[in-house]
């Protein structure tokens, strides 16, 4: 029994009205989608187009852990929306991440139980955004 040639598809077919994506798009956006489970730093990858890519589509997402977040992404439109997200206006001199992670310390500062609440991961906390913050401020208490 003889076979014939397999078909190929190639990037620009139509099949039934579906563009068919490139495999690296498709890695990307599978990475892009698990980066709040499993993130890395973006700018490990090896490909700058690929990094790129995985580092704008990053700076999209919502609702990542901030702590994750503080590690892994930099600058950016993310920490301004974030900090836009909470009310928060991005003052001249002071970069978005920096107000946001000032701002996310003072409140867990502030609702900190020591009976209730793990010292450890509190201290875990600050040791991953401590190079965010620099001035804490505390409203007076009466």
């Amino acid at each position: 029994m003889e076979v014939g040639p397999i078909p190929s598809i190639s990037v620009s077919d139509d099949i039934s009205g579906f563009k068919i994506k490139p495999l690296s798009e498709m890695c990307v956006n599978v990475v892009v989608r698990n980066f709040g489970e499993k993130p890395f730093d973006p700018t490990t990858v090896v490909n700058a187009r690929v990094a790129k890519s995985i580092t704008h589509q990053i700076q999209s997402l919502n609702q990542i852990d901030p702590l994750v977040a503080a590690k892994y992404i930099r600058g950016g439109c993310y920490w301004e929306r974030a900090c836009a997200d909470l009310g928060l206006s991005c003052k001249r001199g002071k970069t978005a991440t920096r107000i946001y992670f000032e701002n996310y310390l003072t409140k867990e500062i502030e609702h900190y139980n020591e009976t209730k609440d793990d010292a450890e991961a509190f201290l875990k906390m600050v040791e991953i955004i401590q190079n965010q913050i620099f001035t804490l401020k505390f409203p007076n208490q009466v």
